[in-house]
């Protein structure tokens, strides 16, 4: 397991997100993520009805101490009153005493941000029930507004991420990095459903992920073999573009045959290709003196397909606990 220094907080970087904990028999399958060194554990109350943070405190009560809590108070519990009233109801769920990261779940346009501040203040000051703030699902202009109200005191905001929703590296991830906040990426694997190949990519994409300066990933799974690989994810070091023949692309490891394609399909995109360029590079990742790809297959094919023996444009991902 990878670990980050997260204002002084050692915590895993890869979060169990408890979005599918519902029932007492998913105690085993937070118990295999502490097992292969998760510390942090994310939930909300509005996680199956409260029955997530009720399984989680089950699951946890024997370890609390070693464990970094985070919950969520929902957006319709925003005013001043609700925010605190929500925050004692979950105490109470997860069998606690104090919550270590308290996020706002979602906007309430309804409610003015700086009442809803008020409270996270006093339940982190004088009350003494949480530790730290965080935001989730929080544009870059609602960021900015609750950034001036508490500051330093923000340690977390947590977003979607994955390969194909990456609108937040516009703003709201140089604005965390710019202030010290820690992005936590939640659906890191969404497009991963549509992909017959989910056991054998998704801890590259992870890694890719934790890879980040200031961020975690939060991700969810009831299968304690996919919950052991997701705890396998490395680091890996993104390297300057290089030309990579494309004769050393083992692309039988994908079980992708250039002949399938349809060759009129790839003569359009192939005229793309001769006036364009590849567009951007793909990436690829060294293992056994051969490249695998990661990122950028069809990208691949059609170059192949338009300059068989032309090396391509490739970010080489490198694994640096090999």
């Amino acid at each position: 397991m990878i670990y980050k220094s997260m204002r002084g907080n050692k915590v895993s970087a890869i979060c169990y997100g408890g979005s599918s904990i519902s029932k007492p028999e998913h105690i085993s399958n937070l118990q295999c993520a502490i097992d292969n060194g998760v510390n942090f554990i994310d939930t909300s109350e509005n996680y199956n009805n409260g029955n997530s943070e009720i399984i989680i405190g089950q699951a946890i009560n024997k370890n609390r101490e070693n464990i970094f809590l985070g919950t969520k108070v929902g957006p319709e519990n925003l005013k001043y009153d609700d925010v605190i009233n929500s925050c004692k109801m979950s105490l109470n769920r997860l069998q606690t005493n104090y919550i270590d990261l308290y996020y706002v779940h979602w906007p309430n346009s309804s409610i003015p941000i700086k009442e809803t501040c008020s409270a996270l203040l006093e339940l982190k000051e004088n009350l003494k029930l949480i530790k730290n703030i965080g935001f989730c699902n929080f544009n870059i202009q609602q960021l900015e507004e609750a950034y001036n109200i508490l500051g330093d005191k923000i340690l977390t905001i947590q977003s979607e991420y994955n390969l194909f929703e990456r609108s937040v590296e516009n703003d709201v991830m140089p604005f965390c990095l710019k202030h010290g906040i820690f992005f936590v990426a939640f659906s890191p694997l969404k497009w991963m459903k549509y992909s017959k190949y989910m056991d054998y990519d998704h801890s590259f994409i992870l890694s890719w992920i934790i890879s980040h300066q200031n961020v975690i990933v939060a991700t969810s799974s009831l299968n304690n073999n996919h919950i052991e690989k997701s705890c396998n994810s490395k680091i890996i070091e993104i390297k300057e573009i290089e030309k990579v023949n494309t004769s050393s692309i083992d692309i039988n490891l994908i079980e992708y045959d250039i002949n399938k394609k349809a060759s009129d399909i790839m003569d359009v995109l192939g005229e793309d290709v001769k006036r364009y360029g590849a567009l951007k590079p793909i990436k690829v990742i060294k293992e056994n003196n051969k490249y695998k790809i990661i990122d950028g297959t069809m990208r691949f094919l059609v170059w192949k397909y338009v300059y068989p023996d032309k090396p391509i444009e490739a970010i080489i991902l490198k694994n640096n606990n090999e």
